[in-house]
């Protein structure tokens, strides 16, 4: 008979085994390539013949995986945003309470940001539209119903203020991540989304969470100082 217990385990062996299957395809080391050219250099200083000559490749074999620059950077944010998919998945379903699980989720978020060009967003969303678009239905759609789904199931165990509106309040948290990618475009440099993600992180935990959610907390931060 299959538990609660065992089900979850079997999720995680299969999360987990589907996003190693993923990373494995040549394909999708070509798109790791590329994300971290990104990331190091930013998008709009990148040519074609810029990435091709740092991959190593001819920009005729480039071309045959992208139609254009364009097709080249939806592409790219469509198998990072898959790759994110996973694992805040994988942390969903080992997280042993609502507080492990946001905590996780925010560290892989994190560590996706830890070396980040500072004008990567601005890039996305001043030359590339549609590349935008997938950020912004990954994040109205996928991450609205996680924070969600988070909200309810603290409520549920009993870490989280029994008298919050958990509508209301994911609202408000996409309310918050939309000005820190904003002040990041206006002031581009200016502010490091690591620290903004994580503060943001922080006050919206303890803001949420109940004593008994508090004093787990404490001891959390604890333990990972």
């Amino acid at each position: 008979m299959e538990t609660l217990l065992t089900k979850n385990v079997s999720d995680v062996h299969f999360v987990s085994y589907v996003c190693i299957v993923k990373n494995l395809t040549t394909e999708n080391k070509l798109f790791d390539s590329i994300k971290d050219l990104f990331l190091k250099y930013g998008i709009k200083s990148l040519t074609m013949d810029d990435i091709a000559r740092q991959l190593g490749i001819s920009k005729k074999t480039l071309y045959i995986s992208f139609a254009n620059k364009r097709d080249l950077v939806k592409k790219v944010i469509e198998y990072q945003i898959s790759s994110v998919q996973c694992d805040v998945e994988n942390e969903c379903i080992e997280g042993e309470n609502a507080i492990d699980e946001l905590m996780g989720i925010g560290r892989k978020v994190n560590e996706g940001l830890s070396d980040a060009h500072p004008s990567i967003m601005y890039d996305i969303q001043k030359y590339y539209p549609q590349a935008w678009k997938v950020l912004m239905e990954h994040k109205e759609e996928f991450v609205f119903n996680k924070m969600l789904m988070n909200l309810k199931r603290g409520i549920e165990e009993g870490l989280y203020r029994d008298n919050l509106n958990p509508e209301v309040l994911t609202k408000a948290y996409m309310v918050m991540t939309e000005a820190m990618m904003s002040n990041q475009l206006a002031l581009p440099g200016k502010f490091n989304f690591q620290e903004l993600h994580l503060e943001l992180m922080r006050y919206h935990i303890r803001g949420i969470a109940n004593g008994k959610g508090r004093e787990y907390l404490k001891q959390k931060f604890k333990e990972d100082n």
